[in-house]
């Protein structure tokens, strides 16, 4: 039996292009998907039975409950985790997203498996690969004291097996070194390339958001400031925006309220619409958007990618400069003269 443990509808993306790639039965394959509370988790326009032995659904907890409600909230959601790796006590394969939470950790230490493999969930990936390089080289002070207590405390009060798994295959669109005994496979999308399927060209420039607002990095005025500034840049092109899930309709709305742009609401994830799409963007523009590199992979360099560059400063939230900076220092690493790193 081979496993998928998937939270976000672009995992399942990544989850087929790896049942694909790995060469596993179908028959012998099942997907377990996590749903985020709220309305970001509608995974039904990419969930085809046929592509599943088997298919089961769990609610996640909501995190943004006060410490008694998580603390209780965590208790009843482990025994659902531990019920379910129960149904699983052996697989071949466990495919795992999200490999940073509490939950998904703990299911890769309660299920044993021949082969453990990270899908990607954005560009955490790099952050992952720094972690892991650290604790394989002994070198813990890379992982903040924050973290490293309250992985105690919750191991302590709430009971989560936290342990780092040691060994780790990659399944990722980047490539990057990894310590002895972890190995990284490239996602080239070759299963999603398939289904290209563009008719025409279009001189619009698709600009990607990214949920700065909504997860408390940036103020809404200091990123319509950056918007703003990055569509000038873009000024001898008409502009589409395409929200990410998690920003909210609010906030959605003061953009198209400032700023003259289009809108595009696709209910897949952008990858899946821009393969399937009749048209296709000639230019494509983000901030730190992880389905930047993806659309490198399958469009090579037939799409010209812009990835504007944003002043850490300006980030709310100190523990995030560090996995901002690394976004960056790798795009800018790539050396492809399709991908574009601008400062404003």
């Amino acid at each position: 039996m081979n496993l998928f443990l998937v939270s976000a509808p672009p995992h399942i993306i990544n989850a087929l292009e790896a049942k694909w790639y790995f060469g596993l039965p179908t028959a012998a394959t099942a997907l377990v998907v996590f749903h985020p509370v709220g309305p970001h988790g509608d995974f039904s326009p990419m969930l085809d039975p046929h592509d599943w032995g088997a298919v089961y659904h769990l609610k996640l907890l909501n995190w943004h409950h006060s410490p008694i409600q998580y603390l209780l909230g965590s208790k009843e959601f482990l025994r659902l985790l531990d019920d379910l790796a129960s149904r699983f006590r052996h697989v071949e394969y466990l495919f795992v997203s999200l490999y940073e939470s509490d939950f998904m950790r703990h299911l890769v230490n309660s299920i044993r498996f021949e082969r453990l493999v990270l899908l990607d969930d954005g560009n955490s990936v790099l952050k992952i690969s720094r972690v892991r390089t650290a604790l394989c080289g002994g070198t813990p002070g890379r992982i903040s004291p924050r973290t490293q207590v309250a992985d105690f405390v919750k191991s302590v009060v709430i009971g989560y097996k936290l342990d780092h798994a040691p060994r780790l295959t990659y399944y990722t669109a980047y490539e990057f070194p990894v310590p002895s005994g972890d190995e990284v496979h490239i996602n080239r999308y070759p299963r999603l390339r398939a289904e290209m399927n563009y008719v025409k060209d279009s001189e619009d420039t698709l600009f990607l958001g990214v949920p700065f607002v909504s997860d408390g990095l940036m103020d809404q005025a200091m990123y319509l400031q950056y918007l703003s500034r990055a569509f000038a840049s873009l000024q001898h092109n008409d502009i589409v925006y395409a929200p990410h899930r998690r920003e909210s309709s609010e906030s959605v709305a003061a953009i198209m309220d400032k700023l003259s742009c289009r809108s595009l609401y696709p209910t897949v994830p952008i990858e899946s619409y821009l393969v399937r799409s009749p048209i296709r963007y000639l230019e494509i523009a983000s901030f730190t958007s992880g389905a930047l590199l993806n659309l490198l992979r399958i469009f090579d360099a037939s799409v010209r990618l812009i990835s504007f560059e944003v002043d850490v400063n300006d980030i709310l939230v100190r523990r995030e400069w560090l996995p901002i900076r690394e976004v960056y220092e790798y795009y800018k690493s790539l050396g492809c003269p399709s991908f574009e790193v601008r400062v404003l």
